[in-house]
């Protein structure tokens, strides 16, 4: 009985739906597009810090094979790989660092929403929804799963 189909609460006469993960999903996605631009900033700073990452482990690489043999050690080449190592694995630290910031954003603005959304759901509802409740239910709900989002979106998305 998922999909979006109406569920009702036998005990309290309620035809509130449940929606399915696709649905959930798909307004979720609206969500995010509507905040695209930061979206996009997320994925773009994503990447660059993925890709410099990626460059670390190449001059490593480099270094590993500027010690040809016994003695004949090319410090210069060492040392320059090392340098670039060290300078990508910085600015990937930095870009990481900033797309931590536009999640943390974009997830406030996002729950920002979703909040103000719930609250003016709560106020259309019909009392023997919230007489047949305790306060403390729906609010927590309400708080627990747009939380939840917040955490999922800051944190965990990219």
């Amino acid at each position: 009985m998922e999909g979006g189909r109406e569920l009702r609460d036998q005990k309290k006469g309620t035809g509130m739906k449940k929606e399915g993960k696709w649905e959930v999903l798909k307004r979720l996605a609206g969500y995010i597009w509507d905040c695209r631009l930061e979206a996009g900033q997320a994925l773009v700073l994503a990447a660059a810090a993925n890709i410099l990452s990626l460059a670390g482990p190449l001059f490593m690489g480099r270094a590993v094979d500027a010690m040809s043999g016994l003695g004949a050690v090319d410090f210069g080449a060492v040392f320059r790989c090392c340098g670039w190592m060290a300078v990508f694995y910085l600015v990937s630290g930095c870009f990481s660092c900033l797309l931590s910031a536009v999640m943390i954003r974009l997830s406030k603005k996002i729950t920002c929403r979703m909040r103000s959304e719930a609250f003016d759901r709560l106020l259309r509802v019909p009392a023997g929804y919230c007489d047949a409740r305790e306060t403390g239910d729906i609010l927590s709900c309400l708080s627990y799963d747009i939380n939840i989002i917040h955490d999922t979106l800051s944190t965990d998305l990219l």
